[in-house]
């Protein structure tokens, strides 16, 4: 994993994040996001819009998830070769 890979994740990460963000906006209301954040409602119904986009984000999320840790084995890799 290098750093342009992790950076890529990070960002489709970031990207997905707003876009739900803005569809849960868009289905109640500005003030309405970090409630519907947190709520079953804010994942929307299946084939909705909303739902995409929240699929879309629990999908970068696994993406950026795995690349952290892919970071985090090799620098956990490299601090026992140096220790040796």
């Amino acid at each position: 994993m290098d750093a342009y890979q992790m950076l890529s994740a990070e960002l489709l990460f970031r990207i997905t994040d707003v876009a739900w963000e803005n569809e849960i906006a868009l289905a109640f209301g500005d003030d309405a996001v970090s409630e519907y954040r947190g709520r079953a409602e804010g994942r929307g119904n299946e084939g909705t819009a909303l739902r995409r986009a929240f699929n879309d984000r629990e999908a970068a999320a696994l993406i950026w998830r795995e690349a952290n840790e892919a970071v985090r084995r090799a620098q956990l890799s490299t601090r026992r070769r140096a220790a040796a």
